[in-house]
């Protein structure tokens, strides 16, 4: 369902939409941007927003941080940024690197096959070179984005279920 759709079936329920987008619509060229929002406003007649990487932080941050108490480490892994930020009744620290998963998938596009060559210190050490890293420490990390599951189940990493609300991932 493409996100028109998805847009138009969600006004038949509100009209109290926000819609924004990140990285992806961020990288576009100013032509495929222009194109894009006109095709969106026509279709939807709702606005979007493309925000920017500290835009999307703070909101991921304000969402994944709700009911949590303590000092905690939002990483937000994108197609085409991350951002880490660390909370503590309030955001402390926040640093976005312009490194995404998809980055990493065109450096090493058999990690997409269902059994990667690449070594994965080779890996690391490319990502580790390019991520900016906060300062400060938490207690609590939090993963925020897309992939993080979905690596965690075919990782074989444990990955702790979600006790703070349910919900609704699917596989």
């Amino acid at each position: 369902m493409s996100l028109i759709n998805i847009i138009n079936k969600q006004k038949t329920i509100t009209n109290n939409i926000y819609v924004c987008g990140t990285s992806i619509f961020r990288n576009l060229s100013d032509n495929q941007r222009e194109e894009f929002l006109n095709k969106f406003k026509q279709n939807t007649g709702a606005e979007f927003e493309i925000i920017s990487s500290e835009e999307e932080n703070k909101l991921t941050v304000a969402g994944a941080t709700k009911k949590v108490n303590g000092k905690v480490a939002v990483f937000v892994g994108g197609g085409g940024s991350s951002e880490i930020a660390i909370y503590d009744n309030g955001i402390k620290e926040m640093v976005n690197t312009p490194i995404g998963v998809m980055d990493a998938m065109a450096k090493f596009p058999d990690l997409a096959e269902d059994l990667a060559t690449t070594d994965l210190e080779e890996v690391k050490s490319f990502v580790k070179e390019k991520l900016n890293l906060p300062k400060e420490k938490a207690d609590i990390l939090i993963l925020a984005g897309g992939g993080h599951k979905h690596f965690a189940i075919d990782s074989g990493v444990h990955y702790e279920k979600n006790n703070l609300y349910e919900d609704e991932f699917i596989c």
